[in-house]
């Protein structure tokens, strides 16, 4: 199975590598770390070996920068390398991550390349935010005995049946890891069953979290009001993450609204913006006026719907919300993370399929930070009851518990992992 695993991902790397190395060549040289190649470190004078975080996607990339910015309270003197596996996800590295972190992208995972990269790297410690299990750099990593450690680890019951499938491949990597924080305690259970041993799996918060009231300092109202053109006593519905099938329901719903508050707009965020086009038609086919939102300026009037076209933006936008809906729940692709709009004190709802997230969103709905809806009734209904004012966001007090993480053990945990080598110790 491994011989295999090998073939396919070697086919991958032929067929990638030329547009890699052409994209190098006219763009970005770091995109030779997607090769192994070109991520030697700056000289190393800590006298330790470096902390090596890894991040694929937007998301996992902002909560690893949290990680970096708790690891580096600790101990300043640390050397930390953030790596990514996406352009967006270096993106977001390279303009929020603090001075002084080494941004590189990870290999592919074959095993030549993660070998390359590995001698370069030579981290006393790896982490690997949430789960995407890289079994040649995984495999390579505990050749050099390595401590893995799992941060903010989550497998969703779509992943967890995955890799039970192929657990003779997956346990050998995965009974090696040296301590794991799952977001909850059926993620540590999965953790569990798919052969890391019991004693070094950890069930606690979501990393994720950390960030969410932090940005409540950061968020301003009528900056993100004026980035839209709305006016200050403007009522929004924000629709964030939004999938195919949900638009829908959500215009219909919103249409219902308009009849109880005529003045009340919609911003949609749809998840993916290739979409952006058949949701305009959505919108024409409602008899709706909408812009993206990178086009008001040209645009005159203000559109009834507004399409959030840019990347980072949506949790500010969800701050200026009569009320938010997170997507992907309402057809059953598992959901998303609710809690941007919560931490910003908006009234919150989603549908019934949060597969993603079942115990966060459980404890949203049981705590009264959201509400569940099923259909275009209950959505209109919602939106008409924030509308109306008639629903509150429980007391701030209350949302520090409901938002309580353990990013203070995990980077205990790796600061104590990483004391333990200094460079040269490999």
């Amino acid at each position: 199975m491994k011989a295999i695993y090998d073939i396919l991902i070697s086919l991958v790397s032929v067929v990638v590598a030329p547009v890699i190395l052409f994209r190098a060549l006219i763009k970005d040289r770091s995109y030779l770390g997607l090769l192994g190649m070109g991520v030697r470190l700056q000289p190393n004078t800590s006298g330790r070996r470096p902390i090596w975080i890894h991040a694929s996607s937007v998301g996992e990339v902002k909560a690893a920068l949290l990680l970096v910015e708790k690891v580096h309270e600790g101990r300043p003197d640390a050397v930390i390398v953030l790596t990514v596996f996406t352009p967006r996800g270096m993106s977001v590295a390279r303009s929020e991550a603090m001075r002084g972190v080494e941004i590189r992208y990870c290999p592919l995972d074959v095993r030549s390349f993660a070998g390359r990269a590995l001698r370069d790297i030579d981290p006393a410690v790896f982490v690997l935010t949430e789960t995407e299990l890289w079994l040649n750099l995984l495999t390579e990593i505990h050749a050099h005995r390595i401590p893995t450690v799992v941060a903010n680890g989550r497998l969703s019951e779509k992943s967890f049946a995955r890799y039970l499938a192929l657990r003779p491949l997956i346990a050998p990597v995965v009974e090696r890891f040296a301590y794991v924080h799952a977001q909850s305690s059926a993620d540590a259970e999965r953790f569990i069953a798919l052969g890391v041993p019991r004693g070094r799996v950890h069930a606690g918060g979501n990393v994720k979290t950390h960030g969410m009231i932090a940005n409540l300092s950061k968020f301003n109202r009528n900056a993100a009001l004026e980035s839209l053109g709305l006016e200050l006593d403007s009522k929004v519905i924000v629709c964030g993450s939004t999938r195919p099938g949900e638009e829908t329901m959500i215009l219909d719903a919103f249409l219902s609204a308009r009849k109880h508050h005529p003045s009340a707009q919609l911003v949609i965020a749809p998840r993916h913006l290739d979409r952006l086009g058949e949701i305009e038609s959505l919108v024409s086919s409602h008899d709706l006026a909408c812009s993206r939102k990178t086009e008001l300026a040209a645009s005159n009037g203000h559109p009834d719907v507004i399409l959030l076209n840019t990347f980072g933006e949506l949790w500010r936008t969800y701050g200026i919300g009569a009320c938010a809906f997170v997507g992907g729940s309402l057809v059953p692709l598992g959901g998303h993370n609710p809690l941007e709009p919560i931490a910003l004190g908006v009234p919150t709802c989603f549908g019934p399929h949060m597969d993603n997230c079942t115990e966060l969103a459980s404890a949203c709905v049981r705590t009264g930070f959201a509400t569940t809806v099923k259909d275009t009734q209950d959505l209109a209904e919602f939106f008409v009851g924030c509308l109306n004012g008639q629903f509150q966001v429980p007391d701030r007090g209350q949302l520090n518990a409901l938002l309580g993480s353990d990013i203070d053990d995990i980077a205990n945990a790796i600061l104590a992992f990483w004391e333990r080598s200094r460079v040269g110790n490999a």
